[in-house]
């Protein structure tokens, strides 16, 4: 059911399930709907698995009725409404571009079960790497070999510098290359969730 929240008046999907909550965060020229376009949320929902895909106030088309361009503050609205829909429950972020990187901001401040990133900007930028050389969690990078947002080095020096990180190279595929190539997306985010993070047998 696609409703809005209090905060910023941005509108969200959220389904309830058994296990661990997945947190869905689009990139700058998307909004929530993606998620629902590619078929992923019909497949989440297929695995009861419960999830909540965020409108996020700093996309260019965004149903929100304020910008909030403040990382810091999209990381608190990321927050606010977890714990609203799950609670304390600990999640996994799943987030793209610059989605991505509010996930990575999310992931410095508060705890996750794991991250999957596709193409997320700024990676390397500031502390990241630091912080996530001691965090130790599972993280899946996917890269589009077609991007020409984010430069596949970048990848490779998070993957090689963080523990605990496989980067996945979609063939022809752009930055978002999750609209590429759709059902292997949606394959690899069941596959992290049921055997890398363990969370359904």
């Amino acid at each position: 059911m696609i409703e809005s929240s209090a905060t910023y008046g941005c509108k969200y999907v959220f389904s309830d399930g058994t296990g661990r909550p997945i947190i869905l965060l689009h990139g700058y020229s998307f909004t929530y709907q993606v998620w629902m376009e590619i078929g992923l949320l019909d497949a989440l929902k297929r695995e009861d698995i419960p999830f909540l895909a965020l409108d996020m106030p700093y996309g260019r088309s965004n149903s929100c009725k304020e910008k909030i361009s403040s990382t810091e503050e999209n990381i608190k609205y990321v927050r606010r409404m977890l714990l609203d829909k799950f609670g304390e429950e600990v999640p996994v972020l799943i987030g793209a571009s610059l989605g991505g990187y509010n996930a990575l901001r999310y992931g410095m401040q508060y705890e996750v079960l794991g991250l999957i990133l596709i193409a997320p900007v700024w990676s390397t930028r500031g502390d990241i790497l630091e912080v996530y050389k001691e965090k130790n969690i599972p993280i899946l990078l996917i890269y589009g070999d077609k991007d020409t947002i984010v430069d596949l080095e970048e990848m490779e020096k998070f993957r090689d510098e963080v523990p605990n990180v496989e980067l996945k190279i979609y063939p022809d595929a752009g930055h978002p290359a999750y609209l590429d190539r759709p059902q292997e997306f949606i394959g690899d985010v069941l596959e992290f969730y049921s055997k890398r993070l363990g969370l359904r047998f």
